[in-house]
C-alpha cells in the first residue's frame, strides 16, 4: 500500500494507512511541538517549495500546465518549461512564461508570509545566556556580525564578480532566512533581499540566452567581466491567448491591440476570463488563479539596481563580437550599489554610434572580413514590427537585442545564469550558522568542564544549591544553563517530492548541524509527504511531520504560540533554556 516516488536520485515514500491515521490523530500535538520549536529556537530558516505558493492561489507542479491547448498537443509541464522552445517556436515559450509571470504579478502572497514575518522578528529580539554567564547575547547580532566579518573578509564575496546583482541589496542577514524553489518572487514583498534564497531564480529577473557579458569596476577599482542580470519593469504585461497558450508578439502602443484586429486584446481578454470560468475548473493552473487581491508591496525588496541604457555588449557566446570595442556608458544613478561600468578597449566614453539606436549593436563581422570569427548562428529576434507604432511584449537582451529569456533555471537547461552574489550570500549565512553552532557546542565542553573542576574541587557539597543562598549555587546555575547547543528551527513549507531540491537541503542542514553539536528541529509541512526518507535516523527523530496545506498549519502553529506565549510556562521555560 506504499506509494513511491524516486527523484534525484532519493526515493520518498508516501505514509501507509498506518502511519495517515497515527499522524492525523497526534495532529494537534505535533502543531504544538512545532510551536515550541519556534518559540524557542535561537535560529529560524523557513524553507518553501511550491505547497506554499499555492496557498496563495497559484499552481502547483502537477496542475501548472493542465490546460486544454497544452493537451491537444500532448504537452506536459517538463515538455514546455524547456529553454528551446525560445529558438524553436517563440510565441509558445513566452505564452508559457509569460503567463507565468502575469499570473504572479497579479496574486498576492498569502498572509502565511506575515505569519512567519512576526515569527522572524520575535527570533530578532530573543536573546540568550551568554557562555561563562557572563550577561546575554542576541543571536541575531552575532549571526550579522560573523556574515559581515565574512564579507570584509572577502570570503564572503568570491563569486560575487561572476555576475552584476539586478537589485539592491542593504544590510546583511541575521538570525532569519528564507530558502525556496518558488520562482514567483512573492518573498521579496515580505522579506529583505539579503535573506533570501531562490535556488532555481524567480521570473522577476531575466537574462540573455547568449549569456552576454559586459565589463564593471567593482569595489576595488579592477574591471570585472560579469553576466548581465535585470530585472523587468514593473510596468510590463505579457499579452497571452489561453485558448492557444501563444503570446501576442506585437501590439499598438496607443490601443494595447494587436495590429491584424480592431478588437486584440479586449477580445483575448475576455475570451480568457471566460475560459478560467469553466465548470469543474477547481484547480489553480497556469492563466487560472484563485488568488483575489493584487500585490499591494510589489517587490518592495528588490529595487532596481542596473541601468540598462549605460550597458554596452563586452562577450556572447553564440554571437561573433570578439573585435568590436568593448565601451559603456557611466552609470547614472550616484548609488554606490549600483553596477559601475567602465569602459574598455577605446578611448571614448560613448558607444558605437548607430543610425537609430545608440544602444543597438552593430552586426558582427562576417567570415569573409576576418575567416578567423565565428559564424553568428542566432537568428533575428522577430520579424520586423509591421508599423512604427507597434511595440513588442518580448523582453530583449539590451547588449545584443536578442530575445530574453526568464533567470530560471529550466529542464534541460544549460544557459542559465544563477545570481552568484545571492548565492554567495546563502553560502555566507551558512557559514556563519555552522560556525556559532560550533562555537557553543565547545562553550559547552568547557562549561561542562569548569562545573565538573569545580564541584571536584570543592566537594559534593558544591554541587547543591540552596534556594535562600544564590551565592552558594552561582557558579552551578551559570555552568547549567549555559551548556545548551544553539538552536536551530528549520520550518520546511509545501517542499514536494517532484524536484526535491529543498527537502534535500533541509535534510542535510539537519545533518550537519548535529554533527557540529547543534540542537535542530525540521518543522516538515506537506499533506501528502510529510516524512523523512528515514523515520529511524537522526534526521527521523529530529523532524516534526505535519501531514497538512501550509497556511492552515501556520496559522494553528501561531494559535498556539500566541496562547504559549500568555502562559507562565512560556516565561519559565525560557529562563530554563537560558533565553529572554
Amino acid at each position: 500500500n506504499t506509494t513511491t516516488h524516486t527523484t534525484m536520485g532519493l526515493e520518498y515514500s508516501k505514509p501507509t494507512p498506518e502511519q495517515i491515521s497515527t499522524l492525523r490523530r497526534g495532529l494537534r500535538q505535533k502543531l504544538t511541538q512545532a510551536a515550541h520549536a519556534i518559540a524557542t529556537c535561537d535560529v529560524l530558516l523557513l524553507v518553501t517549495g511550491a505547497g506554499f505558493s499555492a496557498d496563495s492561489g497559484l499552481a502547483v507542479y502537477n496542475d501548472v500546465a493542465n490546460v486544454p491547448a497544452y493537451r491537444r498537443r500532448g504537452l506536459d509541464y517538463s515538455d514546455v518549461c524547456m529553454p528551446y522552445w525560445l529558438e524553436r517556436e517563440r510565441d509558445l515559450f513566452y505564452g508559457f512564461w509569460g503567463q507565468c509571470f502575469n499570473d504572479y504579478r497579479g496574486t498576492a502572497p498569502h498572509e502565511g508570509y506575515d505569519i512567519v514575518r512576526k515569527w522572524k522578528e520575535d527570533v530578532m529580539r530573543r536573546r540568550r545566556m551568554r557562555g561563562g554567564g557572563g550577561g546575554f547575547v542576541c543571536i541575531d547580532e552575532e549571526m550579522r556580525r560573523r556574515v559581515k566579518m565574512s564579507e570584509e573578509e572577502g570570503t564572503g564575496r568570491l563569486r560575487v564578480q561572476e555576475v552584476c546583482e539586478p537589485y539592491k541589496v542593504e544590510g546583511t542577514a541575521g538570525a532569519f532566512y528564507v530558502f525556496t524553489s518558488n520562482v514567483d518572487a512573492h518573498s521579496f514583498d515580505v522579506f529583505e533581499a539579503n535573506e533570501i534564497r531562490e535556488c532555481h531564480g524567480n521570473v522577476e529577473i531575466w537574462q540573455c540566452p547568449n549569456k552576454c557579458k559586459f565589463l564593471r569596476r567593482d569595489g576595488d577599482g579592477d574591471s570585472k567581466m560579469s553576466s548581465l542580470l535585470w530585472r523587468i519593469p514593473l510596468n510590463h504585461e505579457f499579452v497571452v491567448d489561453k485558448n492557444t497558450m501563444l503570446a501576442v508578439p506585437f501590439v499598438d502602443e496607443k490601443t494595447m491591440t494587436m495590429p491584424s484586429d480592431e478588437r486584440g486584446i479586449k477580445r483575448i481578454k475576455k475570451d480568457n476570463t471566460k475560459e478560467g470560468e469553466e465548470k469543474g475548473d477547481v484547480k489553480a493552473h497556469i492563466g487560472h488563479t484563485f488568488g483575489s487581491t493584487r500585490r499591494q508591496h510589489l517587490l518592495k525588496n528588490m529595487p532596481n539596481n542596473v541601468d540598462l541604457s549605460s550597458l554596452w555588449i563586452a562577450e556572447a557566446s553564440n554571437v561573433a563580437t570578439t573585435k568590436h570595442p568593448i565601451v559603456s556608458q557611466p552609470s547614472s544613478t550616484s548609488d554606490n550599489s549600483s553596477c559601475n561600468l567602465v569602459a574598455s578597449g577605446t578611448t571614448t566614453s560613448q558607444p558605437p554610434s548607430s543610425d537609430k539606436n545608440d544602444n543597438v549593436i552593430p552586426p558582427p563581422p562576417s567570415n569573409s572580413d576576418n575567416p578567423s570569427l565565428p559564424t553568428a548562428t542566432i537568428q533575428p529576434p522577430h520579424p520586423p514590427a509591421p508599423s512604427p507604432k507597434l511595440k513588442s511584449t518580448y523582453p530583449k537582451c539590451p547588449l545584443c537585442q536578442q530575445l530574453a529569456r526568464p533567470a530560471i533555471l529550466m529542464f534541460g537547461d544549460n544557459a542559465w545564469i544563477d545570481n552568484a552574489a545571492q548565492a554567495q550570500r546563502w553560502t555566507t549565512w551558512k557559514k556563519a550558522l555552522y560556525d556559532l553552532t560550533r562555537h557553543y557546542c565547545q562553550q559547552r565542553c568547557q562549561d561542562s568542564d569548569t562545573f565538573h573542576n569545580t564541584t571536584t574541587t570543592a566537594g559534593p557539597a558544591a554541587a547543591v544549591t540552596d534556594d535562600d543562598d544564590a551565592t552558594s549555587g552561582a557558579a552551578t546555575n551559570d555552568a547549567t544553563s549555559t551548556s545548551l547547543p544553539l538552536k536551530t528551527c528549520i520550518l520546511e513549507v509545501g517542499c514536494g517530492v517532484n524536484v526535491a531540491t529543498c527537502r534535500v537541503t533541509s535534510e542535510k542542514l539537519v545533518d550537519d548541524l548535529v554533527a557540529l553539536g547543534g540542537d535542530v528541529t525540521l518543522v516538515r509541512i506537506n499533506p501528502d509527504y510529510p516524512l523523512t526518507m528515514f523515520e529511524d535516523d537522526e534526521i527521523g527523530a529530529r523532524t516534526i511531520s505535519i501531514m497538512a496545506k501550509g497556511l492552515e498549519s501556520l496559522k494553528a502553529i501561531d494559535h498556539i504560540l500566541e496562547q504559549f506565549k500568555q502562559s507562565q510556562d512560556y516565561e519559565d521555560q525560557s529562563r530554563q533554556g537560558g533565553r529572554t
